[in-house]
């Protein structure tokens, strides 16, 4: 399971370049998989990481060929998770030719 999101509860903690997790939204995720995703399950997080938002004028990301071999997938405007799948397909499509 992936889950994200959260930012808008400490937008002045989130508006930053430097990587690092905010306790609050750890928090309000960890409450919200134990609570209403998967309530009652012995539930073990393997991973977490933080990154950092790209927003544009365009609300349509960034999926293109930055180098040979090299491809972007950004700027989705604090959408990520949501278009994450999507967005990997198209890169993969890209890559395949």
């Amino acid at each position: 399971m992936l889950l994200g999101g959260g930012r808008h509860l400490d937008f002045a903690a989130e508006a930053t370049t430097t990587p690092g997790l905010t306790p609050l939204i750890q928090n309000h995720l960890e409450q919200l998989l134990h609570e209403v995703i998967l309530p009652g399950r012995n539930v073990r997080i393997d991973y977490r990481w933080s990154g950092v938002m790209a927003f544009g004028a365009d609300l349509e990301p960034i999926v293109e060929p930055l180098a040979p071999g090299i491809f972007g997938a950004l700027r989705c405007n604090g959408m990520g998770v949501a278009l994450g799948a999507g967005i990997g397909k198209r890169v993969a499509e890209l890559m395949a030719g």
